[in-house]
């Protein structure tokens, strides 16, 4: 029990990807806001926070409550445009990271790998989109769940940008706790264990691509035995598999599985047999990195979990613009 504590906070891991042109006819007024981007940027100058035109916009919009940004903490964020005129001609990416990370940098690396790649493949500010979910602490992973908030959170930063953006369509890329996450923010509907909160009706038709790396989607199969002594693990809101039989997982995963190829229009998952974190892909004779329902896979056979997002790019880029 102990040494599945210990592996639970070793690093649980993270989630999310871009696509076809977006139509930005009848979008939001943006600000003419021309102030300079923040200083540090990383590939192609893409900012390594949110844009000050995409905040002045956020400021006036029904999200002007919530801290996207989060400018207390290095690497929070990213995305936006960098002037009024930035274009849009792919679909945006919202990347959403897995437990203990952040968005950019820190322990566990974040997108900063992904998004350069990314940016170096053309893509603009305009086009890729992160926050930080979590308290981006590697000691704290045992900790988070898919509770209301952090669903809600990332629920309405996925309508934020798709409204920012005027885009029909984002795609989106997780890794690791934040597949399961996405999973249920796009699917919507009210959240286990807290009937009372109802995310909104599914955002499939506004996802076009959906890719999960390393996600535990039947359950992790160290919380067989840690169960609610970690909130991870829970076997309400947690990754909890179920010890005797299938039907014991956690309500969550129970819920994700009555809402099939909810997850968007194209839907694949990246995952490997040596994913030292999922530890174990088989659960109930399956992988449980394989999304139910999914329209393809990309096994890496050597990968460690972090790999899996950061060993190639290129094949992640490749699923988003052309589900390859």
């Amino acid at each position: 029990m102990a040494l599945s504590l210990l592996l639970l906070t070793a690093c649980i891991g993270s989630l999310t990807l871009p696509s076809r042109p977006a139509d930005t006819s009848g979008s939001t007024p943006l600000p003419q806001d021309t102030a300079d981007p923040p200083v540090h940027t990383g590939e192609g100058g893409i900012p390594d926070t949110l844009t000050p035109h995409f905040r002045a916009w956020l400021a006036g919009s029904r999200w002007s409550a919530r801290d996207f940004a989060r400018d207390d903490l290095p690497g929070a964020s990213f995305g936006g445009r960098i002037h009024p005129a930035q274009p849009i001609t792919s679909d945006p990416v919202v990347f959403l990271h897995g437990n203990g990370d952040r968005a950019l940098g820190g322990p566990l690396g974040g997108w900063t790998i992904v998004r350069d790649a990314f940016a170096e493949a053309g893509y603009r500010s305009s086009e890729l989109y992160a926050l930080t979910w979590g308290p981006a602490d590697p000691g704290k992973v045992s900790q988070q769940h898919h509770d209301p908030h952090t669903l809600q959170r990332i629920r309405a930063f996925l309508e934020a940008v798709l409204a920012y953006t005027g885009a029909d369509h984002v795609d989106v890329v997780a890794h690791s706790m934040g597949v399961t996450l996405a999973r249920k923010a796009i699917a919507g509907g009210s959240v286990a264990g807290s009937p009372q909160v109802d995310l909104g009706p599914p955002l499939t038709a506004s996802v076009d691509t959906f890719v999960g790396i390393a996600g535990a989607n039947r359950g992790l199969l160290s919380c067989a035995t840690v169960g609610a002594l970690a909130p991870t693990c829970d076997r309400t809101t947690g990754l909890y598999p179920g010890a005797l039989r299938r039907q014991q997982r956690s309500a969550l995963l129970r819920d994700l599985d009555t809402h099939r190829h909810a997850e968007g229009t194209h839907v694949f998952s990246v995952w490997s047999p040596a994913d030292e974190v999922i530890a174990g892909q088989m659960v109930w004779g399956q992988p449980t990195s394989a999304i139910p329902g999914q329209d393809g896979e990309h096994r890496m056979p050597s990968a460690t979990h972090m790999g899996c997002r950061d060993d190639a790019p290129e094949r992640l880029i490749r699923l988003v613009t052309e589900h390859l």
